[in-house]
């Protein structure tokens, strides 16, 4: 009789270790015995497989012991282990969409009482999965012989290799995927013109695709401007609202807007429309306000815009875009779309999702010329500019005082091939990573004749990608050709004048090779024995 209670004693006390506190639980049907590998516990069955750039994690409920909630962990790499989610009892499906390419994430399963939430340690099980990092085409420069367009292209691919590229032209059949990185459209017609390239790396992933939009235009064409007029004392016959002139225009028209402050309806979330026209302040940005009363952004291209749409001397100022539908850019948002932005003046706008508190450009290759970006904020990344699979030219622009939650202060590059070239970026800051620019995924920067200066917490950060300085003034210093690390003497940015003193060590310090003709005041490059590094030729 002694035996028998001492046996019952053992089996309440196994219980209680295997399944928790309550006595009245049920003992596992398999529990798990360290010093015998082979008593696993009712094991989960795990399985994790990626679905659309995703984690997708599916298991079997386990038998054999009461329980409340899943609990699911993962581990980036070798960082520590991590909670990331609670799921009740009767799931087995979850997705993780929180990944990012080029990492290893290993997951694990547990369960837990929901009065106490403490994992019952004698039934876990785990499996690994690799976000692949897709490769990311750059289309170069046209080449262009009468009615014939040549197309080159390039690609790169941080953790694989590229192993064919396809392409469509004006939304026809993709090509077969070949090795071939040129092709020559013949005999193509006056207008416009869309190609799109993709690449295949080695793990048979397909890349994002890159577009080019271009106009050809015949030599003995003769097209007629017509000049449309707006005013904030408009009657509509000269057009009261900005949105009014640009639907009355047609391609090659401009759409000149008087001096005053626009607001309201018809004047923010401007719409270009897919129309290669001119919109054009009538005395520069100063004198010509577009307001967006905290509600809303400055314009919006997202109709294969070309570099034929220009838009040019606005200041766009008090954009605020807020959730996921509106997809960052407070002040501008391109997207597929390829316009030039020049002289304008983008300040004080606010993206609370997405990024890009200036400017966000989405799969696209805008222009940026000679725009003074200054004080806008993101609450994720990229306060000045984010550019997200895209090829920006960025030149001759005052990138200042911009600030972004998470990384990307100045600017913000994530699977996109920026050239940015005579641009002063200064005072710009960062939460986490790159106060003046960020670099991510397959990113391929090139900075040229530019100072970055007083950034915080650093003035450039690679976490991926490839980064090319040359002839440009890092503070801290950068590897590069021509490269230099001194104070550049600016006259008085704390005004916001970043003209160059004299005796700076930016003045003529520069390659004229890759220099505009001009700097952001308009004047001709080269005044004096060589060229100046940042926007300013002095």
């Amino acid at each position: 009789m002694r035996r028998f209670f001492h046996a019952v004693i053992l089996a309440i006390l196994f219980c209680l270790f295997t399944c928790g506190e309550e006595q009245d639980e049920p003992q596992l049907t398999n529990p798990f015995d360290p010093e015998n590998p082979e008593t696993q516990g009712d094991p989960f069955h795990l399985s994790v497989k990626l679905k659309e750039r995703k984690s997708v994690l599916t298991w079997k409920e386990p038998l054999g012991c009461e329980f409340d909630n899943y609990i699911i962990y993962r581990r980036v790499g070798n960082d520590t282990e991590v909670k990331i989610a609670t799921v009740p009892r009767g799931t087995t499906r979850y997705t993780d969409t929180t990944i990012v390419a080029g990492h290893q994430y290993t997951y694990r399963i547990n369960v837990a009482r929901s009065t106490k939430q403490s994992p019952l340690s004698r039934i876990t099980d785990k499996s690994s999965v690799y976000l692949n990092v897709l490769p990311t085409v750059t289309i170069n420069p046209l080449e262009i012989d009468g009615n014939d367009v040549t197309i080159s292209w390039s690609a790169t691919d941080d953790d694989g290799e590229v192993v064919g590229y396809s392409y469509r032209f004006n939304n026809g059949d993709w090509s077969q995927y070949l090795a071939d990185t040129k092709h020559t459209f013949k005999d193509l017609k006056a207008g416009k013109h869309t190609v799109e390239v993709k690449a295949k790396d080695n793990a048979q992933d397909e890349g994002p695709i890159t577009q080019r939009v271009f106009t050809l235009t015949i030599d003995f064409a003769v097209q007629l401007t017509i000049v449309w007029y707006v005013s904030t004392t408009g009657d509509d016959t000269t057009f009261k609202t900005i949105q009014k002139g640009i639907d009355a225009a047609s391609d090659g028209d401009i759409v000149l807007v008087a001096d005053g402050t626009y607001t309201g309806d018809g004047n923010k979330n401007l719409d270009f429309k897919g129309k290669a026209i001119t919109v054009k302040s009538e005395n520069g940005a100063e004198n010509c306000i577009i307001d967006c009363e905290n509600d809303g952004r400055g314009f919006y291209f997202h109709n294969d815009e070309n570099e034929a749409s220009v838009l040019d001397g606005f200041t766009i100022r008090n954009g605020r875009t807020r959730g996921p539908d509106d997809s960052g850019g407070g002040g501008i948002l391109c997207e597929y779309s390829s316009p030039n932005i020049q002289n304008n003046i983008i300040e004080g706008n606010k993206v609370s999702y997405a990024g890009g508190g200036g400017i966000r450009c989405y799969f696209s290759s805008a222009i940026i010329t000679n725009n003074i970006i200054s004080g806008n904020l993101s609450d994720g990344i990229g306060g000045g500019i984010e550019c997200h699979y895209s090829s920006l030219t960025i030149t001759n622009n005052i990138i200042k005082r911009n600030s972004a939650w998470s990384s990307g202060g100045g600017i913000e590059c994530y699977s996109s091939s920026p050239i940015i070239t005579n641009n002063t970026i200064e005072g710009n800051s960062a939460g986490s990573d790159g106060g003046g620019i960020y670099c991510t995924a397959s990113s391929s920067i090139t900075i040229i004749n530019t100072i970055l200066w007083n950034n915080n917490p650093e003035e450039i950060y690679r976490h991926h990608g490839s980064i090319t300085v040359t002839y440009s003034n890092i503070q801290g210093g950068w590897p590069g050709e021509g490269n230099i690390n001194a104070d550049p003497l600016f006259v008085d940015p704390a005004k916001g004048d970043y003209h160059l003193q004299p005796g700076s060590p930016c003045v003529d310090s520069a390659t004229g090779k890759e220099a505009p003709t001009t700097d952001i005041d308009g004047h001709p490059r080269l005044l004096g024995s060589g060229y100046d590094m940042g926007a300013y030729e002095r």
